[in-house]
């Protein structure tokens, strides 16, 4: 943990993540940008393309996509999304716990301005005059990126941005141009541009290390800034347009802790209740040690992460609306509580039924940006108390017939399609339930077959049917 020992708070005021989140507003309404509302996690049911919402863009992405007039919105905006990533492209479900920075649930603040409502130059200052003088982070701490151009895309290197820092006072040999990393793009086709991005240095006193940036996990992005101005052609080719609109993104969570001087999400005011809670309610005696990878043998402190993120995730989610299910956005919720379950009992010592418990800790730590979650707060813990009695029963259910058709596997063999479905069909027990017992003994999933077969048997289902009630559902 040598980041940790050598990160050192900065002389401002400013101490916990509701303060930090409220200086991120009040400056920008300040500057004239109008506060608008998170919108809920569950997107609208004419958008299929989403899970949950997973960016602060989501609900402007109508303006950037150019199909929704930028009237529709003031022209300078201040946000503070709650997002999840735990589904579809941007997943982050899988890699929760395993290391110190990826989250299900995260809030991404953001300053947004449509409709060339002020340029880059605008843009830049007001980051760098928030960072460095509203949180007052050292500026020896901090370094900026910015498109280096690309001759393949028709797009030349933006040395507006780059002379803009040079203006502010950022030294040339802390502002580095990128490629794609300072690129941004809504898909294969559509509405694009060039971003700058500010990065900070967790390690204090080190001299300078340009080229860590984008490279090393103790340099760190703070914040996106994109220009979207460009349109990305079918052939590859990039056209410039007449509008730009400011879209930036700073993680709230990551800004935090280094507002706090710690090494990590998980060692701020975030989460360090909810992992108190979580060593409290165990009756293994266990402390959170903060170690990640081969350290972290056993996968404890893993688990203390995971169960933390997923706890906030799963609350945020039913708040928004969401409910367990067996598809969809209510799939996700369903595994995260049985994720959550699973390792808090096996990993963390915490007896059965009790993952409730998080949830007011959760609630008491997000409520005053969130009042949803106070309203919300008993449905949500008899959800998550509800979930959780499914799950053990499921477990209590299958666990002996798991073990018969692994008995002749042996650890890096991989379980059949087959044999998944078996113990679907017969038992209620989906993959998620059977990765949880194969990984510990280092058995894989053949999800491939199991995903045919269950597609197969689903038609003749349907075929079935239409064969009954002449008719097709």
């Amino acid at each position: 943990m040598l980041v940790a020992r050598l990160i050192r708070r900065h002389s401002s005021s400013i101490r916990s993540a509701d303060e930090t989140r409220r200086a991120f507003v009040n400056f920008f309404e300040s500057e004239g940008h109008i506060h608008v509302p998170s919108s809920s996690v569950v997107p609208p049911p004419s958008d299929k393309s989403l899970l949950f919402t997973n960016a602060g863009m989501n609900q402007f992405k109508g303006v950037l996509a150019g199909v929704e007039s930028a009237d529709n919105w003031p022209s300078r905006v201040v946000t503070h999304q709650k997002c999840i990533r735990a589904g579809g492209k941007h997943n982050d479900l899988d890699d929760v716990g395993k290391d110190l920075h990826h989250l299900s649930f995260f809030e991404m603040m953001g300053n947004w301005a449509f409709d060339n409502a002020y340029g880059k130059e605008t843009a830049c200052k007001l980051a760098w005059t928030f960072l460095t003088e509203v949180i007052r982070i050292p500026k020896d701490r901090l370094y900026v990126t910015y498109f280096g151009g690309h001759s393949g895309w028709g797009v030349v290197e933006d040395v507006e941005t780059r002379d803009i820092w040079r203006q502010i006072g950022v030294l040339p040999s802390r502002i580095l141009p990128f490629t794609d990393e300072n690129f941004w793009e809504m898909g294969r086709t559509g509405s694009c541009g060039p971003c700058t991005e500010i990065h900070f240095d967790r390690i204090e006193g080190r001299g300078e290390v340009p080229e860590l940036v984008n490279r090393d996990d103790s340099v760190v992005e703070l914040w996106n800034v994109v220009f979207t101005n460009s349109m990305r052609q079918e052939d590859g080719s990039v056209s410039q347009q007449d509008t730009m609109h400011v879209d930036t993104g700073l993680g709230l969570e990551r800004l935090v802790s280094v507002v706090q001087g710690v090494g990590s999400n998980f060692d701020t005011d975030l989460f360090r209740p909810i992992i108190g809670e979580i060593e409290k309610i165990s009756t293994a005696g266990l402390s959170y040690a903060g170690l990640v990878g081969a350290v972290d043998a056993d996968g404890r402190d893993a688990a203390f992460r995971l169960v933390a993120d997923h706890a906030r995730a799963v609350s945020v989610a039913l708040a928004d609306g969401a409910r367990p299910a067996g598809e969809n956005a209510g799939f996700v919720v369903r595994k995260m509580v049985r994720r959550a379950a699973w390792h808090a009992v096996t990993r963390l010592g915490v007896p059965r039924h009790a993952l409730r418990e998080l949830v007011p800790v959760v609630v008491r730590s997000l409520e005053s940006a969130y009042p949803e979650l106070m309203r919300e707060k008993e449905m949500i813990e008899k959800t998550v108390e509800n979930e959780e009695k499914k799950f053990w029963s499921t477990v209590d259910r299958g666990e002996k017939q798991f073990l018969k058709e692994i008995k002749d596997l042996k650890r890096g063999d991989t379980i059949s399609g087959a044999s998944m479905f078996q113990l679907h069909d017969a038992l209620g027990l989906s993959p998620d339930v059977v990765e949880m017992w194969a990984e510990p003994r280092g058995l894989r999933l053949d999800m491939q077959e199991y995903d045919r077969i269950r597609q197969t048997a689903r038609d003749l289902s349907k075929a079935a049917d239409v064969k009954k009630t002449g008719a097709r559902r």
